[in-house]
């Protein structure tokens, strides 16, 4: 089980979407389980990039509010292709299939370090 880096809020879940049932809570000891519809539970591969994509995906005062925590990837974990991950303007309908950022014509590649998985073990 590698030890992987989750960029989370301060209250613990990791949560860019207005729909509840794609915002996961990470408390330790947890298994968080991505639902089957989503790319998976988004981690990095080092500290260094979960504290890359903090700093650049966020303002200063959204990351104030975030902290970065270790989990472990559950089973196999795999890199998100071009386009795959969500659209923060419409992360809601991207997760339910229906829009991704390569259907829009922006070429946008995953975070270096990004890896998802189906399922994590909060370690922290």
């Amino acid at each position: 089980m590698p030890v992987r880096w989750k960029v989370v809020t301060k209250d613990r879940k990791s949560c860019l979407v207005t729909d509840e049932k794609y915002c996961y809570s990470y408390k330790k000891g947890s298994i968080v389980k991505a639902r089957k519809e989503t790319v998976g539970v988004m981690t990095f591969t080092t500290e260094k990039a979960a504290d890359n994509f903090m700093y650049e995906h966020f303002t200063v005062e959204q990351s104030i509010v975030r902290e970065i925590i270790k989990v472990n990837g559950l089973g196999k974990g795999r890199r998100p292709k071009r386009g795959e991950l969500c659209n923060y303007t419409d992360v809601t309908t991207f997760y339910k299939g229906n829009l991704s950022i390569a259907s829009l014509g922006v070429d946008f590649n995953a975070p270096k370090g990004t890896m998802c998985y189906k399922k994590v073990k909060v370690l922290t």
